[in-house]
Order: C-alpha cells, then sequence, then structure tokens
C-alpha cells in the first residue's frame, strides 16, 4: 500500500500545478474555500497567491496535497459500476493492503504526477499501478498512464480574427480539435461496505467518450491481472436510471434532458444558467401536459447542493447520456455514468450513494413484479 508521508513538506509548486491541471475552476474555488486555502480571481491568481513563498502554513500544505488525492480518485470521472461477493471483495482488500507496489516512474512522484516536459520523454508507457490508497470508506487502486487525447471544444467565434468570423458566420456553432497529451488516473474502488465496487478513469471536459470506454477495457483488464482472477466481469446497465431518477420530483436539480415523444420527435432540453430545475419548466411542464402519453427520456443530467462546510457549498452534476436509438431497442443499456464538478470524496460519494439507491429500489420492482407473474 502507499502511505502518503504527511511529516514531509511536499513541493508546493508541483501541487498547485498538478490542481490547476487537474481541477475546473468552478469546483476548485469551492474546493479551495472548505480547506481554508487562499483564492484568487481565476486560476492564474490563485496559483500565484499559492505559491508565494511564506503563505501556506505546513497544514495547508498538507490540506492542498489531500485535496489533490481526493481530486485523482473523484474528479472529472467516467465511472461504471460492478457487483462483486462480499467474499471475494473483503479477500481482494486483505491481498491489496498486504502489497507492495514495484516501484516505476509514477509511484516516484505522487501524488502530483509528472511534469510537462517529462511527459513529453515518457511518451509511451503501459497502464501501472501507481498507489494503493485508503479512501473514504474503501480502498482505492490507483492506475496511471499516459495518454494521447483528443478535445473536442466549442470556438467562441468573437475570439477568431474578422475574416474567420465572416466565413463562419452561417455556423450556429463552432467547434475545435485540439490534441494534447497528458498523465491520467484511473480508479478501482473497493468499498468496505456494500457490493458495488467502481471504475472511475479520467473524462475531463471535451475528451472523447470513446477514449474513456478504451481507457475502461484497459483498467478492468489490468485489474483482473493484476489480482488473478476474473474480479470485474460485467458492469451493471444504468440506463433505467434515466427515468426513474428524472421522475423523482425531489431529486436534484434537472439541467439537460433528452426524450423521445409520442409524436415521434425528439427534444432536447438545457436550463443550467438561471439554476432552475426542467421538470418544472413551464414550457416542459406545458409540453408533457399535450402528449397523450408520457415522455422517454433517454438523456439525462443532475446537479445536486452539497454542503462542504457550514457556508461552503459544491454542485455535482451526474449525466446519464444515452441515445434516441438505444431508447427504441427492446433491451437498452448504458453502462457509464459520467461524475463532474466534485470538489473531493464528500460530494462524489453523495452521487455514488444515489446512483445506489435508485439501483437498489429498481430490483426491488423487478422482484416484487417477478413475484407477481409467479403468484
Amino acid at each position: 500500500m502507499t502511505v502518503l508521508n504527511t511529516e514531509v513538506i511536499p513541493d508546493v509548486a508541483a501541487l498547485a500545478h498538478a490542481l490547476r491541471k487537474r481541477m475546473p475552476w468552478a469546483p476548485a474555488q469551492k474546493a479551495l474555500q472548505a480547506h481554508g486555502l487562499p483564492r484568487g480571481r481565476g486560476w492564474d491568481l490563485t496559483v500565484a497567491k499559492l505559491v508565494t513563498p511564506g503563505t501556506l502554513a505546513p497544514d495547508q500544505i498538507v490540506a492542498m496535497q489531500q485535496l489533490l488525492v481526493d481530486h485523482e480518485l473523484c474528479g472529472e470521472k467516467l465511472i461504471r459500476l460492478y457487483q462483486m461477493d462480499a467474499e471475494l471483495k473483503a479477500t481482494l482488500i486483505r491481498q491489496l493492503r498486504s502489497i507492495d507496489i514495484q516501484p516505476n516512474v509514477f509511484t516516484a512522484c505522487y501524488p502530483t504526477g509528472l511534469s510537462d516536459a517529462e511527459i513529453e520523454e515518457n511518451n509511451s508507457f503501459p497502464l501501472q499501478i501507481a498507489a494503493i490508497v485508503e479512501a473514504d470508506g474503501g480502498l482505492a487502486v490507483v492506475f496511471s498512464t499516459i495518454r494521447g487525447l483528443i478535445f473536442r471544444e466549442e470556438v467562441d467565434p468573437d475570439s477568431l480574427p474578422p475574416a474567420a468570423r465572416e466565413a463562419l458566420s452561417y455556423y450556429d456553432q463552432v467547434l475545435g480539435v485540439r490534441q494534447e497529451r497528458r498523465q491520467t488516473f484511473e480508479v478501482v474502488y473497493l468499498p468496505y461496505e456494500g457490493d458495488l465496487v467502481d471504475i472511475r478513469v479520467d473524462y475531463p471536459d471535451g475528451m472523447l467518450r470513446a477514449a474513456a470506454q478504451t481507457a475502461h477495457a484497459q483498467v478492468r483488464q489490468a485489474f483482473n491481472e493484476f489480482v488473478g482472477c476474473e474480479a470485474l466481469s460485467t458492469p451493471l446497465n444504468l440506463f433505467h436510471l434515466i427515468s426513474s431518477m428524472y421522475e423523482a420530483p425531489n431529486e436534484g436539480t434537472v439541467v439537460e434532458l433528452a426524450f423521445g415523444t409520442t409524436t415521434a420527435s425528439t427534444k432536447y432540453e438545457k436550463m443550467r444558467r438561471s439554476l432552475l430545475c426542467l421538470r418544472q419548466e413551464v414550457y416542459h411542464r406545458a409540453g408533457k401536459q399535450a402528449l397523450a402519453a408520457p415522455i422517454e427520456p433517454f438523456r439525462v443530467s443532475i446537479q445536486w447542493l452539497v454542503s462542504l462546510t457550514d457556508d461552503v457549498y459544491s454542485r455535482p452534476e451526474l449525466s446519464l447520456q444515452s441515445t434516441q436509438m438505444a431508447r427504441d431497442s427492446e433491451a437498452p443499456t448504458l453502462f457509464d455514468a459520467v461524475i463532474r464538478n466534485t470538489t473531493g470524496d464528500r460530494d462524489y460519494n453523495f452521487i455514488r450513494g444515489r446512483l445506489e439507491h435508485f439501483l437498489a429500489a429498481i430490483t426491488t420492482a423487478e422482484t416484487l413484479e417477478s413475484m407477481d407473474v409467479v403468484g
């Protein structure tokens, strides 16, 4: 196992650089505030404050290191959930706790990660274990590698030269494709309680989903090979959570929704700026009432307000993203859930708990239905 040495003061500049590279500013400012760390207006001014000599006390530097660890375990992830027998899980946890990880390029600098120069120098590294750490309520096996990622991002036309703006004025949206080499942190999380095990792969905004799904397959195979058995096989189908979570009237704030209707149309609705719930939005409700049958959601994004301290709140977000084609199939499946805007394990575990709650409710309902059929 990896035990972080809190008696050795970490390199503040390396921590600040790693945090800036990983964390979007919205959750980062909440996390810094909750940890009692200084903030500026945006990452530039915040990093300048953090690295100024004498600004941080030793315990603040340790808190900053923990913030980084938490985000590597929980931040900006595409996840899959697996059911695991309790006895097998307990055996694996005992086994993993006793393992001494073979030193490699990632263990040497964990948790700060490689510098940009080192990433360019080490451009071909297989997936390796960087750490095995005690996480909140469980054990986390942290894999790392260097990936060549492709990001698809919206381009603000106003930022372009006049000639380019004019040439692209016909389009409603302009997208740019950017390539970047980045060290990623993929996690297999085994909770001490319950029978659900997570695989969490880095999924920064704009990253292609297919790349994250490929990373999942690699991590699952690497973990199974490491423990010497097929511990993780088929992930749970999350598709039916889309409808059940949308239809729960008090379950967070719905900020995005896509659905099919009885009139054979497909609708995509989005409402983020006002922080109002789409379930209660006037036009959405009026449209539903005009239909002869309930809508059929195939994509939903939900935010919650989660308390970090007495006066600091975060807004983590869960997205379950499927397609109309999957919705119309005989047995629709969705294995991935996207969790964004988390500050650490508190708000990540909140969303994980909601997933677990609705999965249990669906299982109970299916059991009762099958009993009725038999009866």
